[in-house]
């Protein structure tokens, strides 16, 4: 009686992937080696002309992963391609800014979101107010409370989760 004989798979061969030259360089040299980065850095480069939407989308990745400087930095390039935000990416700013822990970066874009809408929604107002407090800048959340026409739950449990805190 013959023996079966058993022979393990052989390991798949290993296939180099051509990357042109500034590519492979952003994703060797970086940082925080995730699978986030590189995601994000092919769909900017795949986008010759991003909307709003996104430049949203990025940005927002970038600050809800707690890369905050990065999403700065991408809503700088969105400027300088002369897109437009709207009151998302403000919100998306205010969250950056507030955890970058940059007051003054956080008065720039209180700056353009005053420029760009003069009368937002009241949960652009609350993420404002929310920044402020992360800042422990005290003073200028409440003037941005005082200025919110429609206060609700969320706008006065942040001004006084601000105020207990400090």
């Amino acid at each position: 009686m013959a023996e079966a004989s058993y022979s393990a798979p052989r390991p798949a061969t290993r296939h180099r992937i051509a990357l042109p030259l500034p590519i492979y360089h952003l994703f060797t040299e970086m940082p925080h080696r995730s699978l986030l980065r590189p995601a994000l850095l092919c769909s900017q480069l795949l986008l010759p002309n991003p909307s709003t939407f996104h430049w949203n989308t990025i940005i927002r990745a970038y600050s809800s992963r707690h890369f905050p400087r990065e999403s700065l930095n991408l809503f700088c390039k969105m400027r300088q391609k002369s897109t437009v935000p709207d009151a998302y990416t403000f919100q998306f700013m205010f969250k950056s800014c507030s955890l970058v822990g940059s007051t003054l970066e956080g008065q720039i874009v209180h700056a353009l979101l005053v420029k760009h809408f003069p009368d937002c929604d009241t949960f652009v107002e609350n993420s404002l107010v929310y920044m402020y407090v992360q800042l422990d800048s005290i003073d200028d959340s409440v003037i941005v409370l005082r200025l919110i026409d429609m206060k609700d739950v969320v706008s006065w449990t942040t001004i006084i989760e601000g105020l207990v805190k400090s």
